[in-house]
């Protein structure tokens, strides 16, 4: 199974140090290594200088790369951290999107997540409770469920 751990953040995996990196970066490569060590392909995308980096079987590619050449990638699953727009790319992938902070309408549709949201009706995944409740219901999504991360490993996709 391939998939795509999609982080629209600075960072590459050669600077995966806890002390250069935030929270959202190293959940991602963490959630990372879980599905390599699940037998899935893994790639990491991620806004970074370098085209392509290989490290302990997780490829990391630049968000640009990946976006610019969507024709020559393709993929079963899609995670998105915070960002619907990467959708756009790959019709045919089941997609979820990893909600780590508050989603508003005003603010979706500023940073033009609305129609993406709209469009590709991914699975929600809430990091807390708290998240879910405030985030709106009219954002039409296919599934909306809190999971922790001991939980997300022994889910059926």
């Amino acid at each position: 199974m391939n998939l795509l751990i999609n982080c629209p953040f600075k960072f590459n995996i050669n600077n995966e140090s806890k002390l250069k990196i935030g929270g959202i970066e190293s959940l991602n490569i963490d959630l990372a290594r879980e599905f390599i060590n699940n037998k899935f392909n893994v790639t990491l995308s991620s806004i970074s200088n370098k085209r392509i980096i290989n490290k302990n079987n997780l490829k990391n590619i630049s968000i640009n790369q990946i976006t610019k050449n969507s024709d020559k990638f393709s993929f079963d699953y899609i995670i998105s951290s915070n960002d619907s727009t990467i959708f756009d790319y790959f019709p045919k992938a089941k997609k979820f999107l990893w909600l780590h902070n508050p989603l508003q309408i005003e603010k979706a549709i500023r940073k033009k997540q609305f129609i993406p949201i709209i469009k590709h009706k991914p699975t929600v995944i809430f990091v807390s409770e708290y998240l879910n409740k405030i985030t709106s219901s009219l954002f039409f999504f296919k599934k909306r469920i809190f999971i922790g991360m001991n939980h997300l490993f022994s889910t059926n996709f």
